[in-house]
């Protein structure tokens, strides 16, 4: 399973797509992987399917383990 969070480079939002990678890895034993993208994206992915994303969710960070959730209800889906 790979997992992927995409961040603005530009808007410092690495530090959050690093504590929300901390979370997944603890959650689910998972490696992350980080990319830089464009303008204001915050995006995070399972085996390319788009599991939350800060522009689409009114420009608004996940809350606390609100990603990690989505995440789990996506894994559980593939069971």
């Amino acid at each position: 399973m790979k997992i992927v969070i995409k961040y603005c480079r530009i808007c410092n939002y690495l530090p959050v797509a690093a504590r929300l990678g901390l979370d997944i890895r603890n959650e689910f034993g998972l490696d992350v992987e980080y990319k830089a993208a464009g303008s204001g994206v915050f995006d995070l992915f399972c085996d390319d399917v788009l599991v939350y994303s800060k522009l689409g969710a009114g420009d608004k960070f996940p809350g606390k383990g609100e990603a990690v959730s989505l995440l789990k209800k996506e894994i559980e889906k593939r069971k």
